[in-house]
């Protein structure tokens, strides 16, 4: 378990505890956007005002809107799954914002901010925006769906860091478990992001929280791994079994049901992991990516 006195600001937890403050949230929407915004509130009500953070379906993101009406969505990412996630949270973004009997025309515009641990592009820059072409041989043309999806690279390389210094301090306290002061950060964002995790990493009370959370997903896990496996190797291994004993069957060999039993176990290893994967997201209202996460 990590040590929460010098809990990073890339751990699940942290991330949505630190952004949890406004004011933090919205300093970090600025200097990623470079644009002024007035005032966000959290759109997501059941999340924003639980008393504690596994009180709920856990869902690790942070979800506002602006004055104007446009919806972002940031998320801290240390597994290199993110392209096809983004894929996956645009598409329920765009399902939740439209009402029912809307035109398309309709849908708001949306910012999906990755906060990577590592360097989605490989090219050391702090951040990557993808961009909407159609390509021919005629030429590129560029279109704009208002739909924005937005990596940031915390592996950085250092040559980049004047481009953006404030996106860069706060990258920073990605991978930092050290003990900090916001006297050691310059600029705004910096400085209250890492006071934020300073004062979370004192905080007694979110600390029984954060343990409290990452007992239950290792009680949950234990005991959906015990289900998942016996439920696994039994349907696998009476599936392989007719399996095997058709094709024995089939070719006149008197080795079918050995066959059989081999191949039993090795659906009952794919059908137990499945089955795994099936109770963590019924147990904890998470979808197949997040309960994938935590299995591995």
């Amino acid at each position: 378990m990590t040590d929460f006195r010098t809990i990073p600001l890339g751990n699940d937890f942290a991330f949505a505890e630190v952004m949890r403050d406004a004011e933090t949230c919205q300093y970090f929407l600025e200097a990623v956007l470079n644009l002024k915004i007035r005032h966000i509130e959290y759109i997501d009500k059941q999340k924003d005002l639980s008393d504690s953070y596994d009180a709920h379906g856990i869902r690790l993101d942070v979800y506002v809107e602006d004055d104007a009406g446009i919806v972002y969505n940031v998320e801290v990412q240390n597994r290199r799954e993110s392209f096809k996630r983004i894929r996956y949270y645009q598409s329920g973004m765009d399902r939740r914002l439209l009402e029912k009997g809307d035109g398309y025309r309709n849908l708001r515009r949306t910012y999906i901010i990755f906060v990577c641990n590592y360097d989605p592009a490989g090219k050391g820059y702090p951040l990557y925006r993808r961009e909407c072409v159609l390509t021919s041989p005629a030429g590129n043309t560029e279109y704009d769906d208002e739909s924005y999806c937005i990596f940031l690279n915390a592996k950085y390389r250092e040559e980049y860091r004047s481009a953006m210094p404030e996106v860069c301090e706060f990258l920073d306290l990605i991978g930092q478990n050290r003990e900090i002061d916001e006297a050691d950060y310059e600029t705004r964002l910096g400085q209250k992001a890492a006071a934020g995790l300073r004062i979370l990493r004192k905080d007694e009370q979110r600390r029984i929280a954060y343990m409290t959370f990452e007992q239950k997903l290792k009680d949950e896990a234990y005991y959906a791994r015990e289900e998942g496996l016996k439920e696994g190797l039994e349907k696998g291994r009476a599936e392989g079994l007719a399996e095997g004993k058709a094709e024995g069957r089939a070719e006149g060999k008197a080795e079918g049901l050995a066959e059989g039993e081999a191949k039993g176990v090795k659906k009952g290893a794919i059908e137990m992991r499945d089955s795994l994967i099936r109770k963590l997201m019924e147990v904890q209202s998470l979808t197949r990516e997040e309960a994938e996460r935590i299995l591995s």
